[in-house]
């Protein structure tokens, strides 16, 4: 007979017995796998690294040229050169990445074997981040303490320092120089994250083990600790049974984590970051292949990004503060195009594996190549009134969940009618994301006057007051032409106001600098002014004879980071950025003439409900006879039940927030009168469900979505006069 002590060491022997730093980090790279990616996931990773080795050895093993055959597979022919390049720098971040927590440490191999693969493609896709808890422990970011930095934010600033540190090569800067000491100072929460694992590692005596050089390790032991039990599946008590003691942070060598001594090439990395701002748009739908197709613009684009992480030639690669720097006040969100980058890796499409072992290499990657093709669909229903440059441009620096693929232009000033008002009606009325683009000439730098150089500076307005926020929008002003420069801060610090008729928008730095774009209505020049910080040794201040302004809104309720169920990098067809982008003033007409039309059908159905629910109209159908009216009924009610999402959306699509509550009300109430009072007949819901499968294909996925919810509602309230009917 089993006895309970039995029973207990058998769910202990489960787990491996942790007394070695190999038999440590064998365990991390098992919970790594085994959490983040899905079977299927490791299944094709192994068959991929299998296929694409140039080695016969056992066990397999890539090299540079390996790793990067395989990248180049779902990458345009444009970009082959770049990631040749970039090549040495990508697999000294795969194999330090796979090494973690002792990625500061000599590495013993020179290689990389399929577990450093895998831990290196989870940490890359961000894949811990949901999967992982508490690996990575944050403070959650809410609308009732806006000033707190949201857990997103300690995130980006944690994954920065380690793709630092696993990009770099060892330079001879002494440990003891003062790079080390200024970056505990730029990173305050590694010391906030330290002390919560310490307190939940529970692992003995770490007196010895120096908190802010072994954060990294401390995440790894608390991982590794809270998954070192066991639960029998017949066990109805659900108890947990605790595996062996794991050997303790004092017995593990240190990880370095504060060790920022390093340099990344310049070449290696600013062929880098060709890469990924050509992969920037793939969260809108779009890939790298638009904007290989214009390469002129794609390298200049480039080069005036990669000036602000360099030093003028002064050092062969970048420190940590200028890649701090840079990643702060020039492209933020470069490596959100990580994922897209890195696809392939998990590309899950139900490709036979042993097809692709069986192939020649040649044939497999064709394979891969069409697969990879199949899963980037794209909307050609829909037009950007932004072009693809200026989107990439804004997609690096504005917040990655904002929906640049719903963009349509508020209002738009020239310099022939030179007014301001309409813009500072809607910033002072906002209900959504708002950006303001100022376009115009530079000023000379010889003289007063304005030369031909165009230049497009602006300010972006957050609305973190939208519910389905995952993460906090911050505001910022920023310049795209000739440098690339954005300042941020939250929204309770930005600020909108007129002083002597100059339009001020102000961003306060982490300083308590103030940095402002200034538009001034008399003159028609606009001044965005960027102060001195770290890594920038000089203020900003740039002078501009205005163009034109275009005030651009976001639909709310929309991101740009709406992944699939299985956490992969795909997107869904509704946030599809099309191929197809039109010219501003092209889009603007069109949307004026959409506005228009729905204008028209909106308060032709407004009036429709609003007679039906007036209670002393008399109902047409009473004078017709009994066939003819009741299919004007059944055409007359179908005609209220639908009229009301377009009046919903109409109203909001408008930006009249004043009237956004009253339409609500008046068409929830029609939707509910309609069904539980009049409607009278099943059959009703077979034109609704047809007019709605119309709606899908002839308009907007936005509007589809606002009509979906009142859809739910009347069939709830159907629902409920069923019930009351038995």
């Amino acid at each position: 007979m089993e006895t309970p002590q039995s029973k207990a060491r058998a769910s202990s022997s489960i787990l491996p017995r942790i007394e070695t730093q190999d038999q440590f980090q064998a365990r991390f790279r098992q919970i790594f796998r085994g959490s983040c990616l899905s079977s299927r996931e490791l299944d094709w990773v192994k068959t991929i690294f299998e296929k694409f080795s140039s080695t016969s050895q056992v066990p397999v093993c890539w090299n540079t040229s390996d790793l990067i055959k395989f990248m180049e597979v779902t990458l345009p022919q444009e970009l082959k050169s770049d990631l040749t390049r970039a090549g040495p720098l990508l697999f000294r971040c795969v194999q330090r990445l796979g090494s973690f927590p002792w990625h500061n440490q000599p590495l013993q191999v020179q290689d990389i074997d399929l577990d450093t693969l895998v831990t290196a493609v989870v940490i890359l896709l961000r894949r811990y981040e949901s999967n992982l808890y508490p690996f990575v422990v944050t403070k959650s970011w809410s609308l009732d303490n806006p000033q707190e930095i949201d857990g997103n934010t300690q995130q980006d600033q944690w994954l920065h320092k380690l793709l630092f540190q696993c990009m770099s090569v060892v330079s001879d800067t002494p440990e003891e120089a003062d790079v080390e000491e200024s970056v505990v100072k730029e990173i305050p929460d590694d010391q906030v994250i330290v002390d919560k694992l310490s307190d939940d590692s529970d692992s003995g005596d770490v007196s010895n083990v120096v908190a802010s050089d072994d954060d990294h390790l401390l995440q790894a032991h608390a991982l590794v600790s809270a998954r070192n039990r066991y639960r029998s599946e017949d066990d109805e008590k659900n108890v947990f049974t605790y595996g062996p003691p794991i050997i303790e942070l004092t017995a593990l060598p240190s990880s370095k984590s504060q060790d920022l001594r390093g340099l990344i090439p310049n070449d290696e990395f600013e062929s880098l970051l060709k890469i990924l701002l050509a992969c920037q748009l793939y969260l809108c739908g779009s890939g790298p292949e638009n904007l290989c197709a214009n390469g002129g613009a794609l390298d200049k684009l480039t080069s005036t990004a990669f000036s602000g992480f360099s030093q003028s030639g002064i050092q062969p690669g970048i420190t940590w503060n200028l890649f701090n720097s840079g990643l702060t006040t020039i492209v933020p969100n470069i490596f959100s195009a990580l994922p897209r980058l890195f696809a392939s890796f998990i590309l899950d499409q139900y490709l036979d594996h042993d097809l692709i072992l069986s192939s020649t290499k040649t044939v497999a990657a064709s394979l891969i190549r069409e697969a990879f093709r199949q899963t980037q669909s794209s909307n050609g229903r829909n037009e950007s009134v932004l072009d693809a440059l200026l989107l990439v441009k804004l997609a690096t620096i504005l917040p990655v969940d904002l929906p640049l693929q719903t963009a349509s232009v508020i209002s738009t000033i020239s310099c022939e009618d030179f007014n301001l008002n309409p813009i500072r009606d809607q910033i002072q009325s906002k209900n959504q994301p708002l950006l303001l683009l100022v376009k115009g000439f530079a000023s000379s730098s010889t003289s007063s006057d304005f030369d031909d150089t165009e230049v497009v500076v602006g300010a972006f307005l957050p609305h973190n007051a939208t519910p389905s926020l995952s993460r906090r929008q911050n505001a910022c002003v920023f310049q795209l032409s000739n440098e690339l420069l954005s300042v941020h801060c939250s929204e309770v610090k930005a600020r909108y106001f007129l002083d002597e008729g100059v339009h001020k928008f102000q961003i306060q730095t982490l300083s308590n600098d103030l940095a402002e774009l200034s538009l001034n209505e008399k003159t028609e020049v606009a001044r965005l002014f960027v102060p001195r910080s770290d890594g920038r040794p000089a203020a900003t201040l740039s002078k501009i004879r205005i163009a034109s302004i275009d005030l651009v809104g976001f639909s709310a309720g929309k991101s740009r980071l709406q992944m699939s169920s299985d956490n992969s990098f795909y997107v869904p067809s509704r946030a599809i950025l099309p191929t197809r982008i039109l010219p501003l003033s092209q889009t603007r007409q069109y949307t004026a003439a959409e506005f228009s039309f729905l204008s028209i059908i909106t308060s032709a159905l407004a009036l429709v409900v609003i007679y039906q629910l007036c209670p002393n109209c008399r109902h047409p159908s009473n004078s017709l006879p009994s066939l003819p009216g009741a299919i004007f009924d059944f055409l007359w009610s179908s005609s209220v039940a639908l009229g009301t999402p377009f009046i919903a959306w109409n109203v909001v699509f408008a930006e009249n927030r004043n009237s956004v509550a009253i339409s609500i009300a008046i068409a929830l109430a029609s939707v509910l009168t309609v069904a539980i009072v009049q409607v009278g007949s099943l059959l009703l819901w077979g034109p609704i469900v047809a007019w709605w499968i119309a709606g899908v294909l002839l308009l907007s996925r936005d509007r589809w979505e606002v009509g979906a919810w009142w859809f739910r509602a009347v069939l709830a309230a159907k629902v409920v006069e069923l019930t009351q009917n038995r």
